[in-house]
């Protein structure tokens, strides 16, 4: 074992008096704590599976992150018996994905991931919720939902005085409800809108920034995050009316718990200065999906080298010649739908499209998937519904 642990140490490129008394005082600790290396990575692996609210503060209390390191670190081990897996489009009947602006300055976003991250691998879970949607409501026990809204209720300080007996729905005092969904997430509405804050805000983005941090501090108790990052989003109408969206993630931890939590782990908040207040916070799912294993991840640039080559998914429901200087915006996100059969990561990448530009001057950009796993371990399926 020490031998072990002294080769390790090779990687870190100390002097060897530095060996010497970097292995003493690991074999000291070791005598106090029957941890090894190799299962202090098992936990650093595991515990970013889920990344919520209630019932796992404890992780998020007591998680230390490793500084950042100047060193280059030994490239990942690769488990060669990954199953491979597929990446499929679902069935979730919205039409095809894109969104509407007037220029792509106007395409913010706030993805904590970047092209500078050397991230090498990143887990794929497993989908055990049915993907039918009558089998799914009845999945979880109502007990675990209903223990879910009373911790809810608890953090907002009232008290449930009637619960749906079919729906898991729950009325409580104050002008309050709790609606939790199948998947274990849940959703908190008002009766009446929690009213705006006054600002004198005349940027009408930066006031919209505002608010969302108002909500959040306000009912900062339903999160456990240790450094809360805002994203607000907006896009068009046809009538060239402007809709913002409200999220909240936790950017605390490493690279890859970072972009797990944007992914798995991302509040919404709906208010608008129309209504005049926040009348909705979606939390995010607790439930806890099955990690089948680190996959190794292709970099940006291979993955837009497979978008221009046509291997991806789109819903865009017409052929696009795609250029580069097409690609108006590309991210590392998963792809995480309620009929999905496995949770992975994809590059998601932003098209304008030539063809679809209104006389208003909006220009559609359409949203376009490739893997993010390298293709000897993941397969693409080719739905004719949904694939261009």
């Amino acid at each position: 074992m020490d031998n072990k642990i002294k080769t390790a140490l090779e990687y870190i490129k100390p002097d060897e008096e530095q060996k010497e008394r970097m292995l003493k005082n690991i074999l000291e600790n070791k005598k106090g704590k029957s941890i090894s290396i190799g299962r202090l990575s098992a936990i650093a692996a595991s515990i970013v599976i889920v990344i919520s609210s209630f019932f796992i503060r404890t992780y998020m209390d007591k998680k230390d992150y490793s500084p950042n390191v100047e060193y280059e670190s030994p490239p990942p081990v690769i488990d060669e018996n990954l199953p491979k897996i597929q990446f499929k489009f679902s069935p979730d009947g919205m039409g095809y994905h894109g969104i509407m602006l007037y220029n792509r300055e106007e395409l913010i976003t706030n993805n904590p991931w970047s092209k500078d991250m050397k991230i090498n691998t990143l887990p794929v879970f497993k989908n055990h919720l049915p993907t039918e949607p009558m089998e799914l409501d009845d999945y979880i026990p109502r007990e675990e939902k209903d223990k879910l809204a009373e911790n809810i209720a608890k953090t907002l300080g009232v008290n449930i005085l009637e619960a749906d007996g079919f729906y898991a729905s729950y009325k409580c005092d104050k002008g309050i409800s709790i609606s939790v969904w199948p998947d274990l997430s849940a959703s908190i509405y008002w009766d009446e809108p929690v009213k705006l804050p006054d600002t004198n805000i005349k940027d009408e983005y930066q006031r919209q920034v505002y608010y969302l941090k108002y909500y959040y501090q306000l009912y900062e108790e339903l999160f456990n995050f240790k450094e809360p990052e805002f994203e607000v989003v907006f896009d068009y109408s046809f009538d060239g009316d402007k809709s913002y969206s409200h999220y909240v993630y936790d950017k605390k931890g490493t690279d890859q718990e970072k972009i797990l939590n944007y992914s798995f782990n991302r509040a919404s908040f709906g208010f608008s200065e129309e209504t005049n207040g926040l009348h909705v916070i979606h939390l995010p799912s607790i439930y806890e999906y099955e990690k089948i294993g680190d996959y190794p991840i292709i970099p940006v640039e291979e993955a837009i080298s497979n978008i221009l080559k046509g291997d991806y998914l789109t819903t865009v429901p017409y052929d696009e010649n795609i250029s580069r200087e097409d690609i108006v915006k590309i991210e590392l996100e998963y792809y995480i739908t309620p009929y999905s059969e496995n949770f992975q990561p994809v590059y998601k990448a932003y098209i304008e499209l030539e063809n679809d530009r209104q006389e208003n001057g909006l220009i559609t950009y359409g949203i376009y998937y490739t893997p993010a796993i390298r293709r000897e371990y993941v397969d693409i399926i080719i739905d004719e519904v949904y694939f261009n």
